[in-house]
């Protein structure tokens, strides 16, 4: 978070929404290909459907990020961790499968 590296450059990045149009949802999904990664890879296309545990893409070698944007449908609570580290600019390490927060109903 601290780096000389422009990630706003440098990294690659898709932009992928995910539209649900019977709960009249979506969500915009955006894979970054962190410093050194070849490249994002996509295997989606445009207008497929999509259920859940289907694979997207993936990354090349190196790091990466995901950003992950819910519209107003859906409300997030972060989990105090995340919370506490972001007000200190302290990167966290996420792994697959880990929680980072829960939906609020």
């Amino acid at each position: 978070m601290k780096s000389e590296v422009d990630v706003l450059t440098i990294n690659e990045r898709e932009v992928i929404e995910i539209v649900n149009k019977e709960k009249g949802m979506s969500i915009i999904f955006i894979p970054i290909g962190a410093s050194e990664v070849g490249k994002v890879v996509t295997e989606v296309d445009v207008g497929q459907k999509l259920k859940k545990g289907d694979e997207i893409g993936y990354f090349t070698y190196g790091g990466s990020d995901i950003w992950v944007s819910f519209n107003n449908v859906i409300k997030v609570e972060w989990d105090e961790d995340l919370v506490q580290y972001r007000k200190k600019g302290i990167e966290t390490f996420v792994n697959c499968n880990v929680q980072l927060g829960r939906r609020i109903k």
